[in-house]
């Protein structure tokens, strides 16, 4: 793997994981979501989806065949 698909794939799991976070909170977490009308449910489904594409097209990974 290249470094610079680790340093996005390093970067996206920050950002998926800080997301996580905030919306597993019970009551917060929920009126968070409902309120913004489940874009941040949508905003990690994105962020997963990058994160498979970089998976996909890397051409020294070992996950490929798997994903295929």
């Amino acid at each position: 793997m290249t470094r610079n698909s680790k340093t996005a794939l390093v970067i996206l799991s920050i950002i998926a994981l800080v997301s996580e976070f905030i919306t597993g909170f019970p009551l917060l977490g929920g009126w968070y979501v409902l309120a913004l009308g489940w874009q941040p449910l949508a905003f990690n489904a994105f962020i997963y989806l990058i994160m498979v594409l970089i998976f996909i097209f890397n051409r020294q990974n070992t996950i490929r065949p798997m994903l295929l």
